[in-house]
């Protein structure tokens, strides 16, 4: 069987390493947006993370003229109406540390109602045909454990202390035209 390139969305090497892990039993050529040198950032100029992932896969696949996949994730807190939501990675500031977007987040918390903080992870991933056309398009929404996690450990036991329950909905059709 031969293979055909599916285009990962990103310019993050160790997402593109993450991801040919993952996908090493499909018969695909994983390449990453840094195989494509001419080809420019799409801004993600979506409401939601289903937006954005299908704006980035559609666009990607297009001028590369391959499958692409696109992911997009970040936090949605209740009490502050969804956010930091698609702005997570920009929600201190550009450039800003984890530990900034934490404290951020921390102090907008505490300007609200003592213990509520409701919130959950979202991660959505689409993927495009050669002409741009989405094939499919998923999300899945993890609740944020209550409890904080010790200094010190692993990033698999901080994820596991943090998320407690998963749920995939395979979305059908994307919104953006």
């Amino acid at each position: 069987m031969s293979q055909q390139t599916l285009v990962i969305a990103t310019r993050n090497s160790g997402k593109l390493f993450e991801l040919r892990q993952l996908l090493r039993d499909l018969p695909f050529i994983l390449c990453d947006l840094n195989s494509f040198p001419l080809i420019e950032s799409v801004r993600e100029t979506g409401a939601t993370f289903a937006e954005n992932v299908c704006l980035k896969a559609r666009v990607y696949a297009e001028q590369t003229g391959s499958l692409a996949l696109a992911d997009d994730s970040g936090l949605e807190v209740d009490s502050l109406g969804g956010a930091p939501g698609v702005y997570s990675a920009r929600y201190a500031g550009a450039g800003a540390s984890d530990a900034q977007r934490i404290e951020k987040l921390l102090a907008e918390l505490s300007k609200g109602v003592p213990g509520d903080r409701a919130a959950r992870f979202v991660s959505a991933v689409a993927i495009a045909n050669s002409g741009g056309r989405i094939l499919s398009v998923s999300s899945a929404f993890v609740k944020v454990a209550s409890q904080r996690c010790r200094e010190g450990q692993t990033v698999s036991a901080t994820i596991r202390c943090l998320f407690r329950t998963a749920t995939v909905r395979r979305l059908e059709s994307c919104q953006m035209k």
